[in-house]
């Protein structure tokens, strides 16, 4: 399997325009890391001191909240981008991916080593469609968990019980050799951090005014859903758009395709761009990973105004959210369209201008 090009524009020409973002600074990147894990760990204070249903539950959903975004601060780190130090950086990506139980070893090899190289191709991934024939050959039981995934209200069970047991918790026999004792080494570490976590939301009531009932199902299981749920919805508007084509095989035998062609930029208010970190403006992630994620905003303008009409910008509404979760169900990948469940197309081809051209011509190519 083959990778996907970082630009088919001039690399030189991209280089230059973002190496100023590229710059790291230990006191802001710390900066976010402290404040996020506060906030958390003061959400979580809340649900046991405060013995006031209602502000426990809102702080629960608060918890989870920022369980989801330390999640993105640690994809940061892991990146080596969040601070100037590669020591600091992977302390931070191990500690930052404890709450939401990501193993960091799994982590490295499902996004680095396969994500990056391998986006929106044959490595399975998060709401990587299936096509027809695919979604055909799946028991009964299957096939309606995958209609329930593709709602907003199955985000997070999607995430917690298909991508987090395949990719990010234990090692599986698929997974090189390799990384299987680093990997059991981080997965060791997670228990040892749910168990005395779990413990100590059990014995609550030695210590606060809350049950241990209410601290385990407030403190860990609600906050659980909400980050899988958040950290899920920003993973699949990442890759899954209408304007975004999915492939299977070599994808670096495909004419013209660029990682610019497989992650949309979409733009949220100023203020949930600020609470999610910017994670949304990942197309100049997919680029250059180095860049952190406090400098994003600014250097994905840069990359929209670089690639023009080539660039994949997406507003966000509710609407706009519905309306793809609605189309983008099965994939056909011999035409490039989207599919209802019966196989109906519900796009046109959704391939720019530039890879139909390019298919076109190798289609010729190969009829010669």
């Amino acid at each position: 399997m083959g990778t996907i090009q970082t630009s088919m524009l001039n690399r030189q020409e991209m280089t230059r325009a973002l190496a100023e973002f590229r710059l790291p600074s230990t006191a802001i990147g710390l900066g976010y890391v402290i404040s996020d894990i506060a906030i958390y760990l003061g959400a979580l204070a809340l649900v046991l001191f405060v013995d006031y249903l209602f502000i426990q539950v809102i702080a629960s959903i608060v918890a989870g909240t920022k369980m989801a975004i330390l999640g993105g601060v640690a994809h940061d780190a892991a990146h080596g981008n969040t601070t100037a130090s590669p020591g600091l950086n992977k302390a931070i990506a191990i500690i930052c991916f404890a709450p939401g139980l990501f193993n960091y070893i799994l982590w490295l090899q499902d996004h680095h080593v396969m994500h990056h190289p391998h986006t929106n191709s044959d490595h399975p991934d998060t709401y990587t469609p299936f096509s027809k024939v695919e979604y055909d050959a799946l028991p009964l039981w299957r096939r309606l968990a995958e209609r329930f995934f593709r709602t907003p209200f199955g985000l997070g069970f999607y995430y917690l019980f298909v991508r987090w047991p395949y990719a990010k918790i234990v090692p599986h026999a698929f997974m090189p050799r390799a990384i299987h004792r680093d990997a059991w080494r981080h997965f060791a570490w997670l228990m040892v951090y749910l168990l005395g976590f779990i413990t100590l939301l059990a014995l609550a009531p030695l210590y606060s005014p809350t049950s241990s009932l209410t601290a385990i199902l407030l403190g860990f299981l609600l906050p659980l859903y909400v980050f899988n749920t958040m950290f899920c919805f920003t993973l699949y508007l990442q890759h899954t758009n209408l304007e975004i084509p999915w492939f299977k095989g070599d994808v670096s035998r495909i004419p013209g395709l660029a990682q610019e062609d497989l992650t949309p930029h979409v733009i949220f208010p100023a203020w949930y761009r600020a609470l999610s970190h910017s994670s949304f403006e990942h197309m100049v992630h997919h680029i250059n990973p180095r860049i952190p994620f406090y400098r994003a905003w600014q250097a994905q303008k840069k990359l929209d105004e670089i690639l023009g009409e080539r660039a994949v910008i997406s507003h966000f509404s509710p609407a706009w959210f519905l309306k793809t979760m609605r189309t983008c169900r099965l994939y056909d990948f011999e035409n490039h369209r989207w599919l209802d469940w019966d196989g109906s197309p519900l796009t046109d081809c959704v391939l720019k201008p530039h890879l139909r051209e390019a298919f076109a011509a190798q289609a010729e190519k190969s009829a010669a």
